[in-house]
């Protein structure tokens, strides 16, 4: 199910480019739905010890300091030029993969163990640190991105 969220957002985001359908609302809307998904499948992942907190207080401290970030830039410099980064889309990519495999390893725990994967496994941790880096790169992007315009004002 959580796959499926992940391609319809997906196709929902290309079909909107393709047909040129850009409003006010879903510019806003759409990153929030986002990261609902995300914090809330990282949460619960957590929650039940599948996920370390530590990845789980990252992607929600990025997310929120991205909301804030946006919301003082629509109030400060009145601009709706926001517009999600590349690196921010691979981000979120990284972020969807990540949740999936470790659906996979929970649904399939056997399989999982077949394959060498699985918790505190090597695949394991490099799933995990590639998340935590691209949402940190990600999120320090968004800083640069924020001071350059804020200096440029």
């Amino acid at each position: 199910m959580f796959a499926i969220c992940g391609a319809t957002d997906a196709l929902d985001d290309l079909l909107a480019r393709w047909l040129r359908q850009r409003t006010l609302v879903g510019t806003i809307l759409d990153p929030i739905a986002d990261k609902l998904l995300m914090a809330t499948a990282f949460i619960v992942l957590s929650y039940v010890h599948i996920v370390p907190l530590r990845l789980v207080i990252m992607v929600i401290s990025r997310d929120i300091f991205i909301i804030v970030g946006s919301l003082l830039y629509l109030l400060l410099l009145d601009a709706s030029d926001i517009r999600p980064t590349v690196l921010s889309k691979a981000n979120t990519a990284v972020q969807i993969l990540t949740v999936i495999y470790f659906l996979a390893i929970a649904a399939f725990p056997a399989e999982a163990k077949a394959l060498g994967v699985g918790w505190r496994t090597i695949p394991d941790r490099a799933v995990t640190t590639i998340c935590a880096t691209t949402t940190i790169v990600s999120g320090l992007q968004y800083l640069h991105i924020g001071i350059r315009r804020l200096s440029d004002a």
